[in-house]
């Protein structure tokens, strides 16, 4: 994969460059004849600090949640941004970024993506521009009194706030523009230009690390994370340098992509603070990955405390967004491990945001309350903790965002708690039209299919691909996200089966097709489910006769059945008025007691079933992982231990491409 440029500023951006190019080389040759003052020079080549006064306007829409007038912002500050000789430079990267985010935001993860790719690849290209920055000797203590009025806890980490100037000196030119004239080359004069170098490494961090959360396990076959770290790790930053955590961040980001964890996760712990001391604008960002890192280790203390330490550094340094990342992942951790009630720091945390956060974190704030309340099945208080989220959303742009995404999901599983099988269906339709445009998941198996339809990938890459994404869903993808998870198995794919399918069978590997085969025909039957065939395998599992289902299956049931209780007294109340049902005449005769008794059992069955299927529904929204009970998914081998002596099974698989037998 190659960055590639979409820039939503591109062809007035070649004017500018031409533009500023010319004023560069007269400036040179002028000042150099003694026929320019100085500070004539200065006006041609600018004074103001990179990224610009049009950049940090763009923050205030963005934080109220109208990501399209904040995107036109952030494209008008590009329009305005420094361009060289050689092209757009650093402040460019915050740009492309803040654009990538409006569009992430709107769930446009395609566009998001090629903003951050074009970011990076200025990163990519003058990895050493570090080298350039005349550095102060060091960062003094910040007098901000922003910790205090945090609410939802303290730090327990031995740190202070770091304070950083708006805009550092950075060299632009060459200092060989003399020489460079005398050649007849183009002329671009050595001169010091300001830049917020720490937005500009934030911005670097932010970009990476969105992308290697829209690519997932794509990323660690993309050779762009080895350019980034590579060019991350020749900043020219000399060794010990206090400023070393404004490249190590975004180097630890780009090792993720890699497949560092390890390394990525010692490096991050390493770059939390300036000379030991002071934490910076990229610690929060650090904590919430580290965060995910513990996560994906099932280290669940370490992963909610660095998570709710994200929150902390958020809020101090004024990043809502932060905070808001911080709290998600806090609160999945508290939801993964059924801990009980509402995690305890959001409603303290929402009353601080109604006058200090943004708009997305006062929407995602009472969303997060109301899955931990529903959980606990309290559904009065999930239901106004929803109106609440809302309310916040008005007219803003995050009517579109994935948090809209989230409260019709919530709205769904309210509903099915609350016996309401009509709207929870269609309020899950709604969450899933979401997740359909902009689910990650399905966006991360459509951009491998896109690559395999075009030889972008090989074949041995696109197969360890599709073995990942089109697995049956584990354990951990239920618990981590089930409306993601519950998203891919109700959207008909058919189309990447089948490539994984012929790749497999063209190496003549019989037994992974029929394996292939299998999955496909299942996600196609799954797919035509309401629930994705969760609410199946869960009857099955509650119902089925004990030699219906293997050990592993036995054993989740028993826990199943303490944990749901209802689900067993409902299927025995539905059998017994299905006996009682069965002893009655089909058509009793009119008037007589056989029909009266033949309406009270039907009336009774119908609020029975009703019942079961909304909590039915209530578990198939949980995180509660559903095995693959029916059909069931058998290996080859198993199948074969399971046949008698003069019996064969024929198999049949049909793929757009023909029929195999």
């Amino acid at each position: 994969m190659r960055p590639v440029d979409v820039s939503p500023f591109g062809r007035l951006a070649s004017s500018v460059s031409a533009h500023r190019g010319r004023g560069l080389i007269v400036a040179a040759v002028l000042l150099g004849l003694g026929l320019l003052p100085s500070s004539a020079a200065a006006q041609l080549t600018g004074s103001n600090t990179y990224p610009n006064e049009f950049y940090a306007a763009g923050f205030a829409p963005y934080y109220d949640g109208d990501f399209r007038d904040a995107a036109r912002q952030f494209r008008r500050a590009g329009q305005s941004g420094y361009v060289g000789v050689n092209g757009r430079w650093i402040d460019s990267i915050c740009y492309y970024t803040m654009l990538g985010e409006c569009l992430y935001r709107v769930g446009d993860l395609a566009d998001a993506l090629a903003q951050y790719d074009t970011a990076l690849q200025i990163v990519v290209a003058d990895p050493q521009w570090w080298s350039r920055v005349e550095f102060p000797a060091g960062i003094q203590a910040s007098n901000s009194q922003a910790p205090a009025r945090i609410t939802w806890g303290s730090s327990t980490r031995s740190t202070a706030l770091g304070s950083y100037p708006n805009s550092f000196s950075v060299m632009t030119g060459r200092l060989d523009a003399l020489q460079a004239f005398q050649r007849g080359g183009v002329v671009d004069r050595a001169q010091f230009r300001q830049f917020d170098i720490v937005e500009i490494a934030r911005c670097t961090a932010l970009a990476i690390r969105r992308r290697n959360e829209i690519l997932g396990p794509i990323a660690i076959h993309d050779p762009f994370n080895a350019q980034l770290v590579r060019a991350l790790g020749q900043s020219g930053l000399p060794a010990n340098h206090w400023a070393t955590p404004f490249v190590s961040v975004p180097l630890a980001m780009a090792l993720q992509g890699t497949g560092e964890s390890d390394k990525a996760a010692e490096l991050l712990a390493s770059s939390l603070q300036i000379g030991g001391r002071f934490d910076h604008p990229l610690t929060g960002m650090a904590l919430i990955e580290i965060g995910r890192i513990k996560t994906s280790q099932e280290k669940w203390n370490e992963a909610q405390a660095a998570f709710l330490e994200a929150t902390y550094s958020g809020a101090a340094f004024e990043l809502p967004d932060v905070v808001e990342e911080g709290f998600r992942g806090a609160t999945i951790v508290h939801l993964i491990r059924r801990a009980p009630g509402v995690f305890a720091p959001l409603d303290p945390a929402a009353t601080w945001a109604r006058t200090r956060g943004s708009r997305p974190l006062q929407v995602a704030l009472p969303t997060l309350a109301a899955e931990c309340a529903l959980n606990a099945g309290d559904t009065r208080a999930a239901g106004t903790l929803l109106d609440q989220a809302v309310g916040q959303i008005g007219r803003s742009d995050l009517g579109a965002s994935m948090w809209a995404g989230r409260i019709a999901y919530q709205r769904a599983h309210l509903a099915f708690r609350s016996g309401n099988v009509v709207a929870g269906n269609a309020a899950l339709a709604d969450a899933m039209k979401y997740q359909r445009s902009s689910g990650l998941w399905l966006f991360r198996i459509n951009l491998v299919d896109t690559f395999r339809r075009a030889d972008g990938i090989s074949e041995k890459v696109a197969d360890d691909l599709y073995t990942d994404l089109l697995r049956d869903p584990t354990e951990r993808d239920w618990r981590t996200d089930p409306m993601e998870t519950l998203s891919v198995v109700l959207t008909p794919h058919p189309g990447p089966y089948e490539r994984w399918f012929d790749i497999v069978v063209a190496r003549r590997e019989i037994d992974r097709a029929i394996d292939i085969g299998d999955r496909m025909k299942r996600h196609r039957f799954y797919s035509t489910l309401p629930l994705g065939g969760r609410d199946l395998n869960f009857r099955w599992l509650v119902a089925a006769p004990d030699d219906a289902l293997d050990r592993e299956s036995l054993q989740f049931r028993q826990k199943l059945l303490l944990d749901y209780s209802v689900l067993v007294d409902l299927t025995r109340r539905i059998t017994g008025l299905e006996k009682e049902l069965d002893a009655l005449p089909v058509r009793p005769a009119d008037g007589s007691p056989e029909l009266r008794e033949q309406k009270r059992i039907l009336d009774e069955l119908a609020v029975a079933s009703t019942a079961l299927e909304a909590a039915l529904g209530d578990l198939a929204l949980r995180r509660e992982p559903s095995p693959t009970v029916f059909p069931p998914a058998l290996p080859l081998d198993k199948v074969q231990e399971l046949l008698g002596e003069r019996q064969i099974v024929w198999n049949f698989i049909e793929t757009s491409s023909g029929a195999y037998a």
